[in-house]
């Protein structure tokens, strides 16, 4: 089967439609899970604040304060105290007995940086923070989050962008469609008029029904045409 001429300027213009439109969700899809991650880090930095406030320094010994943030259970922020040897001093409950040094070599990471770091079968993205007295480090809080914790909004952002495709695609083909038939009815009209021509009409010139430049141009050529092409 041919296509004719307006099917493919519609095919032409759903095309470019399309990939436009996939390329932008694409985009915005790493610019959300970046600012995501980027939120989520900031998160980390100032629990670990919160939790660095509660260390004391006693005959050289890190002691954590009796703080509420370290008892909760149900908190998706996990976060544990350490020595400069990355000894554990005390991690919040919802840790359970995993220590996060045995996944990964947090000495490798300067204070102030997150990490990725694969624990079982979960992923977390963990922040390092330097417990300082006098300007000199005593020690390290480490906080940390599944990165499910993003997964979730990146699965919404995913769903919102696939059913705004779907939405606007057959919209982007009724606006083709659209742009096809503002494209091809002047080319249309003529034709008709050269049709017209080649059956002897040459001295009724046809309207293209409008005022544009090709009228005015058949308009100039009214003269020559009816003496039949001859001066």
């Amino acid at each position: 089967m041919t296509v004719g001429f307006r099917g493919r300027l519609i095919l032409a213009f759903v095309t470019v439609g399309t990939v436009l439109l996939v390329a932008s969700a694409a985009v915005s899809y790493r610019i959300f899970r970046s600012r995501a991650l980027e939120s989520l880090v900031a998160e980390l930095a100032a629990d670990a604040r919160d939790f660095s406030g509660t260390v004391r320094v006693q005959n050289g010994q890190l002691r954590i304060l009796q703080h509420p943030d370290w008892f909760e259970e149900e908190d998706p922020v996990v976060a544990l105290a350490t020595d400069l040897n990355f000894k554990t001093v005390r991690r919040t409950p919802n840790l359970g007995d995993v220590e996060p040094q045995e996944f990964f070599d947090f000495s490798t990471v300067e204070p102030g940086e997150h990490s990725w770091i694969q624990m079982g079968e979960e992923e977390f993205v963990c922040y390092l923070h330097a417990i300082l007295r006098d300007d000199k480090p005593v020690g390290y809080i480490i906080t940390g989050a599944s990165v499910e914790t993003i997964s979730g909004y990146l699965g919404i952002l995913g769903t919102s962008l696939l059913v705004s495709l779907g939405v606007l695609i057959p919209i982007g083909i009724l606006v083709g469609y659209l742009l096809s038939n503002q494209l091809t009815d002047p080319m249309r009209a003529i034709r008709e008029v050269v049709a017209g021509m080649g059956k002897e009409r040459l001295g009724r010139i046809q309207s293209v029904g409008s005022d544009s430049k090709i009228e005015q141009m058949i308009e100039t050529q009214r003269p020559f045409w009816s003496t039949g092409g001859f001066v």
